[in-house]
């Protein structure tokens, strides 16, 4: 299927379409057959040209999926951690949830995202 689309300045896909008619009445003139898909930012790209995912971006995405699944926001999981290195009692598992997090968490500490 051909689609018919404008480039925008920064290099998205403004309006489009796939028929030949409405692409000549809205003055489409550059056409491919490639799909034409939404990148992670919401915007969209002809799928040759579409971003990766920045590896921030997908570590704070993991980051916020383990905080809800475990319930253990950071300073709850700061909490722990200071308490473990203190010599108190912090369940294994508990403490093995948080350590998942705070690997998962390092890329953001290390670029400046967290």
């Amino acid at each position: 299927m051909m689609n018919y689309y404008e480039l925008l300045a920064d290099g998205t896909v403004g309006r489009s379409t796939n028929g030949s008619r409405a692409a000549k009445a809205l003055g489409l003139t550059l056409a491919t057959d490639e799909e034409i898909v939404y990148g992670y930012d919401g915007k969209r790209y002809l799928k040759s040209r579409c971003p990766a995912v920045p590896q921030q971006t997908l570590a704070r995405r993991t980051v916020a999926e383990l905080e809800s699944k475990y319930n253990l926001p950071r300073p709850v999981r700061t909490a722990l951690l200071l308490a473990h290195a203190a010599g108190q009692e912090v369940d294994a598992q508990l403490l093995g949830r948080v350590r998942e997090i705070e690997t998962a968490a390092q890329p953001l500490r290390a670029g400046g995202g967290e």
